[in-house]
Protein backbone atom coordinates (compact mmCIF):
# COMPACT_ATOMS: atom_id res chain seq x y z
CA UNK A 1 0.00 0.00 0.00
CA UNK A 2 1.40 3.43 -0.88
CA UNK A 3 2.30 5.58 2.13
CA UNK A 4 -0.13 8.28 0.97
CA UNK A 5 -3.05 5.84 1.35
CA UNK A 6 -2.10 4.78 4.90
CA UNK A 7 -3.77 6.06 8.03
CA UNK A 8 -1.48 7.97 10.38
CA UNK A 9 -1.07 4.90 12.60
CA UNK A 10 -0.28 2.66 9.61
CA UNK A 11 2.18 5.24 8.34
CA UNK A 12 3.97 5.45 11.69
CA UNK A 13 4.21 1.67 11.82
CA UNK A 14 5.66 1.72 8.29
CA UNK A 15 8.22 4.35 9.35
CA UNK A 16 9.21 2.32 12.40
CA UNK A 17 9.79 -0.70 10.17
CA UNK A 18 11.78 1.28 7.62
CA UNK A 19 14.03 2.61 10.41
CA UNK A 20 15.20 -0.97 10.92
CA UNK A 21 16.33 -1.43 7.33
CA UNK A 22 19.98 -0.89 6.36
CA UNK A 23 19.24 2.07 4.09
CA UNK A 24 16.39 3.63 6.08
CA UNK A 25 15.14 5.19 2.84
CA UNK A 26 12.30 7.70 2.59
CA UNK A 27 11.14 10.18 -0.02
CA UNK A 28 10.86 13.84 1.06
CA UNK A 29 7.04 13.73 1.08
CA UNK A 30 7.14 10.88 3.63
CA UNK A 31 9.69 12.68 5.80
CA UNK A 32 7.56 15.82 5.72
CA UNK A 33 4.48 13.85 6.79
CA UNK A 34 6.40 12.21 9.64
CA UNK A 35 7.78 15.51 10.91
CA UNK A 36 4.34 17.13 10.61
CA UNK A 37 2.79 14.33 12.70
CA UNK A 38 5.59 14.78 15.23
CA UNK A 39 4.81 18.49 15.51
CA UNK A 40 7.90 19.76 13.69
CA UNK A 41 6.18 22.05 11.18
CA UNK A 42 9.30 23.96 10.10
CA UNK A 43 11.19 20.75 9.29
CA UNK A 44 8.12 19.37 7.51
CA UNK A 45 7.91 22.50 5.36
CA UNK A 46 11.61 22.25 4.46
CA UNK A 47 11.26 18.60 3.43
CA UNK A 48 8.10 19.36 1.42
CA UNK A 49 10.18 21.64 -0.81
CA UNK A 50 12.88 19.05 -1.56
CA UNK A 51 13.05 17.32 -4.96
CA UNK A 52 11.68 13.80 -5.12
CA UNK A 53 14.11 10.93 -4.61
CA UNK A 54 15.00 8.42 -1.93
CA UNK A 55 16.96 9.82 1.01
CA UNK A 56 18.82 7.68 3.52
CA UNK A 57 17.81 8.92 6.94
CA UNK A 58 19.28 8.56 10.41
CA UNK A 59 17.36 5.67 11.98
CA UNK A 60 17.41 7.31 15.43
CA UNK A 61 15.92 10.54 14.09
CA UNK A 62 13.13 8.53 12.46
CA UNK A 63 12.47 6.52 15.62
CA UNK A 64 12.39 9.70 17.72
CA UNK A 65 9.97 11.36 15.31
CA UNK A 66 7.71 8.26 15.31
CA UNK A 67 7.65 8.21 19.11
CA UNK A 68 6.85 11.92 19.28
CA UNK A 69 4.07 11.53 16.69
CA UNK A 70 2.57 8.59 18.60
CA UNK A 71 2.62 10.65 21.82
CA UNK A 72 0.87 13.54 20.06
CA UNK A 73 -1.80 11.24 18.62
CA UNK A 74 -2.37 9.66 22.04
CA UNK A 75 -2.57 13.07 23.73
CA UNK A 76 -4.99 14.26 21.07
CA UNK A 77 -7.29 11.27 21.57
CA UNK A 78 -7.23 11.79 25.36
CA UNK A 79 -8.21 15.42 24.98
CA UNK A 80 -11.09 14.58 22.65
CA UNK A 81 -12.52 11.90 24.93
CA UNK A 82 -15.51 13.03 26.91
CA UNK A 83 -16.66 11.53 30.18
CA UNK A 84 -20.41 11.25 30.44
CA UNK A 85 -22.02 10.81 33.85
CA UNK A 86 -25.29 9.02 34.09
CA UNK A 87 -27.69 9.60 36.95
CA UNK A 88 -27.75 6.79 39.45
Amino acid sequence: MPAEAMTDQEFLSYCRGMADTPRCGFVPEQIARLYRLAGHSALADQWSQQPNGVCSMDRWAIRDAVERAEERILDSSRQSAEIISFPV
